[in-house]
């Protein structure tokens, strides 16, 4: 083999290992990684757009009370850490650090802008499927419990 090859073969190595001398994903790592994404991202601002979002529920003359008394008590640095210690349980550094590089970018803002709209569309949908289901399987466990199987076996 000759220098120009052995080179090669250096830089090679060290190109292909460069993602695993990345960041090592411990839940240190994690933890600095979500502080960062919830810069991006703060809970504050979530929490203000999902009450503004909520109060669309409510008459007009009582939105601003609603969204006051909810800004003034929910607490955002409670949220934070649960948001941040969930984070940090079920993502690696890699996944936080797309959520934050995704969500600063412009078209992650536009997302994040839009997502209390889109929530507010699904969530009202996915409450009524799931009280439909529920109600469909107390139906069909009402059904099952009331089987002559059932009756003969308690004789």
């Amino acid at each position: 083999m000759n220098i120009k090859t052995i080179v090669s073969l250096i830089l090679f190595v060290l190109i292909a290992a460069a993602p695993a001398l990345a960041t090592e994903d411990t839940p240190e790592a994690r933890a600095k990684a979500a502080a960062a994404y919830l810069e991006i991202v703060p809970m504050s601002t979530m929490l203000e757009k999902m009450a503004i979002e909520i109060s669309k529920n409510f008459p007009k003359e009582k939105r601003d009370s609603f969204i006051e008394l909810m800004t003034k008590h929910v607490r955002a640095d409670h949220m934070e850490n649960i948001a941040k210690d969930s984070m940090v349980k079920h993502f690696t550094v890699g996944e936080i650090e797309a959520l934050r590089n995704f969500y600063g970018s412009p078209e992650g803002r536009a997302v994040m802008d839009k997502m209390g709209l889109y929530t507010a569309d699904i969530i009202p949908a996915a409450h009524a499927e799931v009280k439909r289901a529920m109600a469909l399987a107390a139906a069909q466990q009402s059904k099952e419990n009331d089987t002559p199987e059932k009756s003969e076996q308690e004789n």
